[in-house]
């Protein structure tokens, strides 16, 4: 959690709070499979974030008049596309992810 905090504060993103939800949830189910050293802990974090990111990206693309906000926020949708990207073709145990809609 911390990692990705720093990751977005650095590049003057943030995470909605339900965003951090989701984020809590997939850390903490990861660390309890003994998955965190598979998916590379730090490596994790950041390739979760910037998949995050690119979500982010392409929701706001189709926003007619997009504001700030709407462009530094990373929602919980956002986290739970990237991290269904990112586990793509796991063939154990997919970590579930909390349904924020």
């Amino acid at each position: 959690m911390e990692i990705s905090g720093r990751l977005a504060k650095g590049a003057d993103d943030r995470f909605d709070p339900a965003a951090l939800e989701v984020l809590r949830a997939v850390f903490a189910q990861a660390c309890a499979e003994g998955r965190i050293d598979e998916l590379g802990n730090g490596r994790f974090a950041r390739s979760l974030y910037e998949r995050a990111c690119a979500c982010r990206d392409l929701r706001v693309e189709n926003l007619a008049d997009p504001s700030r906000d709407d462009l530094i926020t990373l929602t919980a949708a956002d986290v739970q596309a990237a991290y269904r990207e990112l586990d793509h073709g796991r063939p154990r145990n997919p970590i579930a992810v909390p349904d924020q809609n």
